[in-house]
This record gives structure tokens, C-alpha cells and sequence, in this order.
């Protein structure tokens, strides 16, 4: 990681996790473990306070050769020893208690494409005559999950997100599906869980949407279009960007109390959870398309910072107290107010290689996947 010209010192590189074959796609932390899963089909458990930084842990021959695109630990339920893969349409479940270094064998698998709800079909042909069922079956089995969370309060169920558009709730309590939320009409990016509210969700697709959900009902709450964040210029036109605005991350402040976004077209929103309605935007935020937002979710908001990572190979830290309480802008779909970039990044630094994913800890560690096959580690 090289320092941008512009701002201020580097954070402090304390080592780089090599093991995997192919390009780091996820992460996820629990304690002094981190967890990664890779485009080489394996996920690895690292003790990253160790001198030696080689993996404690490898899942492997157990995803089909299938990517793993996501992973995350089980936080609240049961106990701290279980750990969520997704590979294809599949998520695994794991027991960590184990003490052998390979582990081949999952304890049980969550199968999102033969799911009562998503394999619904009718019998009959279409205009070429091809077996409308088969035809279904065939897309069912194309499905991806592009990111999962686990509850942060009860650890009882996981959302995930996923390619179809559809978000699917999984009870980890009663090992079962318990239901799909479908509203986005493309990709389904990113889901994650309110920390504060229970039965709070909000979802984030290609369709440029933002969908707030009551899960345990089922029921969409409100719904935010991101297309209304596009500037205009002096002439009233739509500032032209290579990207559109699709959802690509979403994250909550520690409190709940406000989401951030990052988009297709380098752009990150913060909205107000409550009152579902944009507080501030950064226009381009990064030069190339937001890949990652996450807070540093310290209790005392005054204390948090943003970070975002893009696919302009860059990481900014953006001071979240000073965007607060400065001059806050207001929004409404006629008059768009947002402030100065450099009025409020702290920090910018550039990456060698384009991020896939970044993970922010209690004990001030950043890491960041890339398409390389390391993890990188900084002490910020």
C-alpha cells in the first residue's frame, strides 16, 4: 500500500497472510481468528496475533471447485464455533471446535437452489418446444450468493443475497430456509441486518434499489432509489458516469442510526435509517466503482470513521463526525446538496492491486483482500 500524495502518513503494514491459491474474495473476524474464502475453493482460518501468520485452518474439497464467495462466523447462537460458506447456490455450516488443520466435511448445507419456494415450476413447453420445468430447473441451478451476514443480536438467522434478486433468510436455529424476500428485479449485491432493530433488514441491488424489510414478516417496509442521487449540472442534465448507480455495499453505524452505500458510479450516500431519506452524498468518492463501504463502528459515533474501498485501487477514510455536524446538506428529489470531497477525508491510500473485500476490527486491524492470492494486514 502506497500513500496518495495528498494526505497525511500511511497506516502502519504489519504483515501480509499467504496461503491461498487463487484471489481472496471474503472475510470475516472473529476474536484474534480471521477467516478468508478464495476463488481457489477453500476457505482458511488465520490466528493473525501469531508470529508465524500461516493458516490455523483450511476448508477444502467439500465446495464442489466452486469459488467461495462469502463467509462469516456465527456471533450469538449456540456458540462462537460455527462458520458460514457460500459457494455456488449452497451455504455451509462448519464446527471449528475441530483441531485437525484440514477439514474436508461440513455439518450441514443450506441448498438455495432446490428450495421449496425457488423450484416452484409448472409443466409445458415454450415456443421452441423446450421443457418450460427443465428450462427453470436449469437457471435455479445458476444461482450465486453474493454476500451473507449472520444477526448481530440473536445469531439466529442469515441473510443472504443473492444473483435471482432474491434475499433469503436462514433460521440457523431450526436448520431450515424459513423464506425469500423478492422485490429487486437484478442482482441483489448486498443484504445485512439492523444492529439494533430485530426484525430489521435492508437489501441493495443492480437495480439501482434499496428495499427495507420487516423479515420476520416478510413484508417490505420502504424502498429508497438511488437513480434520485444523480447530480445535475448547471443545464439541468444528468452528470454523465460510466456507471450506473448500482448497490454494491451497505453498512450500518454502530448505533443503526445511519446507513452508508457505495455505488456502481463512485458515489457513497448516508442515509438516516429512520427517516429512510439521504443525509449526504459524496460524488465521486472514488474514481471507478465503490466496491466496499464499512464503518469502524467504535460505540461513540464521534470516534467512527468510514472506509471505502473502490475499484479505482484506493482506499479513503472519511471523517463521519465532521460530514454530521458541519453543515449537514439536505436532500429532496429537486435540490441535492453534498459536500466537498476534501472537506472530509482524513485519509487516502493506494492499493496495488484492486480489493475485493475489507474487514475493520475492534483492535484498530484493517484487512483487505485483493485479487491477489494474500491478505494484507494495516495497523491503522
Amino acid at each position: 500500500m502506497n500513500c496518495s500524495e495528498s494526505k497525511r502518513t500511511c497506516p502502519t503494514s504489519i504483515e501480509k497472510l499467504s496461503g491461498h491459491r487463487d484471489s481472496v474474495l471474503c472475510l470475516d473476524n472473529f476474536e484474534n481468528i480471521l477467516a478468508s474464502s478464495s476463488e481457489d475453493s477453500t476457505v482458511r482460518l488465520w490466528d493473525y496475533r501469531e508470529a508465524t501468520k500461516r493458516a490455523i485452518m483450511c476448508i477444502c474439497r467439500c465446495f464442489g471447485g466452486l469459488p467461495v464467495s462469502a463467509v462469516a462466523f456465527s456471533i450469538n447462537y449456540s456458540s462462537n464455533y460455527q462458520l458460514f460458506a457460500a459457494a455456488g447456490g449452497c451455504i455451509h455450516e462448519f464446527d471449528l471446535r475441530s483441531k485437525n488443520i484440514i477439514n474436508t466435511a461440513s455439518e450441514f448445507q443450506y441448498n438455495l437452489n432446490s428450495s421449496s419456494e425457488s423450484s416452484r415450476s409448472r409443466r409445458g413447453h415454450d415456443k421452441k418446444g423446450v421443457d418450460v420445468e427443465q428450462k427453470i430447473e436449469e437457471i435455479i441451478e445458476e444461482e450465486e450468493i453474493n454476500q451473507i451476514c449472520v444477526h448481530p443480536k440473536s445469531g439466529q438467522y442469515l441473510c443472504a443475497a443473492m444473483d435471482s434478486g432474491a434475499v433469503a433468510i436462514l433460521d440457523l436455529q431450526n436448520r431450515r430456509v424459513s423464506k425469500h424476500l423478492r422485490k429487486h428485479k437484478n442482482i441483489c449485491a448486498a443484504s445485512i441486518f439492523h444492529p439494533r432493530n430485530p426484525w430489521d433488514l435492508v437489501s441493495g441491488g443492480y437495480d439501482q434499489m434499496l428495499f427495507f424489510w420487516d423479515f420476520s414478516r416478510g413484508r417490505l417496509t420502504s424502498s429508497f432509489d438511488m437513480k434520485n442521487l444523480q447530480i445535475t449540472d448547471q443545464q439541468g442534465g444528468v452528470s454523465q458516469v460510466i456507471n450506473p448507480p448500482f448497490v454494491h455495499s451497505l453498512a450500518y453505524t454502530s448505533d443503526g442510526r445511519y446507513l452508508a452505500a457505495g455505488l456502481g458510479d463512485g458515489t457513497i450516500s448516508l442515509l438516516d435509517h429512520r427517516k429512510r431519506a439521504c443525509v449526504l452524498t459524496l460524488p465521486e468518492a472514488h474514481k471507478a466503482a465503490v466496491s466496499q463501504v464499512l464503518f469502524t463502528n467504535y460505540e461513540n459515533i464521534s470516534s467512527q470513521s468510514l472506509i471505502s474501498t473502490g475499484n479505482d485501487k484506493v482506499v479513503n477514510i472519511w471523517d463521519v463526525e465532521y460530514m454530521l455536524h458541519n453543515n449537514p446538506p439536505t436532500f429532496s428529489e429537486k435540490n441535492l446538496s453534498y459536500f466537498n470531497n476534501e472537506q472530509c477525508l482524513k485519509h487516502q491510500y493506494s492499493l496495488e492491486d484492486k480489493p475485493n473485500w475489507a474487514y475493520f476490527n475492534s483492535d484498530g486491524y484493517l484487512f483487505i483482500a485483493d485479487t491477489s492470492c494474500d491478505i494484507s494486514l494495516f495497523q491503522l
